[in-house]
């Protein structure tokens, strides 16, 4: 069984086990500091299977390269996605509405924005892969892209860097709400 194909089966057996064990944090953080020694997975079908795997669990993005964006959140604050930031405050996750309830969550409804800008400009924001550079904690994305794929980088290089600004702002008592109310904010003009 190849390396790839390996790296696979331990997110799928992870996915499922955050799914039914939520309080099980620390078995998945092992499995993923195995994989974090896998070759790149580049592939379409693998993208396709992170975006899967990731709904399943109910990990942020809902939208974008699922891949490409948590390892620059990883990369830049530290902080594994799925463990930290998936459904945190009313704007962190899937969807979105509400007020956002920090500054942290303020970070994910300006992403949400950006990635509604690129929509309207008809850029494909769920499959779009791109790449991009991180070297003495700077994100480069590569102009070697098409627009859409370097203003998708560039979203997530906003959030992941507003992120990392308000790592002080996060509370963990802001995960997993289920009641967000108040008046979703306009988006600003990009």
């Amino acid at each position: 069984m190849g390396l790839s194909l390996l790296c696979v089966l331990l997110v799928f057996a992870a996915t499922a086990f955050v799914v039914t064990l939520l309080s099980k944090v620390t078995v998945l953080a092992q499995a993923e500091q195995r994989c974090q020694a896998c070759s790149p997975l580049d592939s379409p079908e693998i993208h396709v299977l992170s975006l899967w795997l990731g709904s399943l669990a109910g990990v942020a993005p809902a939208e974008g390269d699922m891949l490409d964006l948590n390892k620059m959140v990883k990369q830049v604050t530290g902080k594994t996605p799925i463990f930290f930031y998936s459904s945190y405050g009313c704007y962190c996750g899937f969807g979105g509405q509400g007020q956002p309830r920090d500054a942290t969550d303020w970070c994910c409804h300006e992403h949400d924005c950006c990635y509604r800008h690129l929509k309207s400009d008809k850029c494909d924001i769920i499959f779009n892969h791109y790449h991009y550079t991180f070297f003495r904690g700077n994100v480069q994305c590569s102009t070697k892209g098409s627009w859409c794929q370097q203003q998708l980088c560039a979203c997530d290089k906003t959030l992941a860097f507003c992120l990392q600004r308000n790592l002080n702002t996060y509370k963990s008592h802001l995960r997993y709400l289920s009641r967000c109310k108040g008046e979703t904010p306009k988006c600003h003009t990009l």
